[in-house]
């Protein structure tokens, strides 16, 4: 499951906007949205996509899209860009 709040601090820590990151990686805002509320999956190439654009070590990559432990939606999360 990917770790939406962990997620959206990186794209904000890099300096990108989440619709830009979609872009980069392909896919539609609304199909990233839903990949990153685990509505939907992201795909290998998606996470690798990801990794390239926000330049995410290894274990940061891991404890996004990998962590066992995730909370299920954070509204501050999202309440900071739509």
């Amino acid at each position: 499951m990917t770790n939406t709040k962990l997620l959206f601090q990186a794209i904000k820590e890099a300096g990108y906007l989440r619709s830009y990151v979609a872009e980069k990686c392909g896919i539609t805002y609304m199909s990233f949205y839903n990949k990153a509320h685990n509505k939907t999956s992201f795909t290998p190439p998606e996470i690798q996509a990801v990794r390239n654009v926000l330049g995410l070590t290894l274990e940061r990559l891991e404890e996004i899209f990998f962590s066992e432990d995730v909370e299920e939606t954070s509204t501050e999360a999202e309440s900071e860009e739509e």
